[in-house]
C-alpha cells in the first residue's frame, strides 16, 4: 500500500502557519527597522539642536566678549595709559578689564605690537606678539575673534584696536576660556540626555581634556582618545 499523504486539513494548517510566521517575521523586520529610523531621527535631532547650542553660545561669548572689550578700550584714560606704555598703571586696567568683561585673562600690547601687561602674570615679559594673525589683525584697525589653546586650555578671546581718529596705539585681548561652564551651558540650552565634551590635541596631536557635563573625568579622560577617533572618523 502506497503511504498515506498528509490530510488535506493538516496542509491547510500547516500552510496557513507558514503564512502568518512570513508575515510575522515581515512585520518584526519592519518594525525593527522603523524603531532604528525612529532612534536615528531622534539622536540627529539631539545632535542637531546641540550643534545649534553650541553655535549660538560660541557666537554669543564672542560677540559679548567684543563689544564689552571694545567699550573699555575705547576709554580715553586707558588709552592714554597705553600711549605712555605705563606697564604698572596698565597692569591693574588689564585686571579691572577682566572684571567688566567677565574674562579669564586679558593682556595689552602697544601699536608694535609688545606685550604691555598681562592679568594672570603680573611679571610676564614685554616679547613682541605682532605676530600672532589676532594681534596683528587688531593692529591693523580690525575687531578679531578667534579660538586659541594655552597649554592644556582652550578658549575664545577677542582682540579690539586701541584708537583714537583711526590711529591705533594698540590692542586689547580678552579670553574666555572654553570649560565645564560653558559644557553646561550647552546642555542646559539643548537637550537634558545631551552630554558635552571639549578637548583640545596637544603637541603630541593627543586629546586633553579641558571640560565636559559628565561627573566621572577619570574615567572621560581614559576613554578621550577612543572618543576623539570615533568623532575624527565622522564628518559630522
Amino acid at each position: 500500500m502506497k503511504p498515506r499523504g498528509l490530510s488535506l486539513s493538516v496542509k491547510i494548517f500547516l500552510g496557513t502557519a507558514l503564512v502568518v510566521l512570513v508575515i510575522l517575521g515581515v512585520t518584526l523586520a519592519v518594525t525593527a527597522r522603523s524603531a532604528t529610523v525612529a532612534a536615528d531621527r531622534s539622536v540627529n535631532r539631539v545632535l542637531g539642536s546641540a550643534r545649534e547650542a553650541l553655535d549660538a553660545q560660541l557666537a554669543g561669548r564672542a560677540s559679548a566678549l567684543a563689544q564689552t572689550a571694545e567699550v573699555f578700550a575705547g576709554n580715553g584714560v586707558f588709552r592714554d595709559m597705553v600711549r605712555q606704555r605705563n606697564s604698572i598703571d596698565l597692569l591693574d586696567q588689564s585686571m579691572v578689564a577682566v572684571e567688566q568683561m567677565r574674562a579669564d585673562w586679558a593682556q595689552i600690547v602697544d601699536e608694535e605690537g609688545t606685550r604691555l601687561a598681562k592679568s594672570d602674570e603680573p611679571g610676564a615679559p614685554p616679547i613682541s606678539l605682532a605676530a600672532s594673525p589676532a594681534i596683528g589683525g587688531a593692529l591693523e584697525g580690525n575687531i578679531i575673534t578667534a579660538f586659541g589653546v594655552s597649554d592644556t586650555s582652550l578658549f575664545q578671546l577677542a582682540v579690539v584696536p586701541i584708537e583714537e581718529n583711526t590711529r591705533v596705539y594698540g590692542a586689547l585681548m580678552a579670553v574666555r576660556f572654553v570649560d565645564r561652564s560653558l559644557a553646561e551651558d550647552v546642555k542646559r540650552a539643548a537637550f537634558d540626555q545631551l552630554d558635552v565634551v571639549f578637548y583640545l590635541l596637544d603637541t603630541l596631536d593627543q586629546p586633553q581634556l579641558t571640560g565636559s557635563t559628565l561627573e566621572d573625568e577619570t574615567m572621560l579622560r581614559a576613554s578621550l582618545g577612543a572618543l576623539y577617533e570615533r568623532a575624527a572618523s565622522d564628518s559630522a
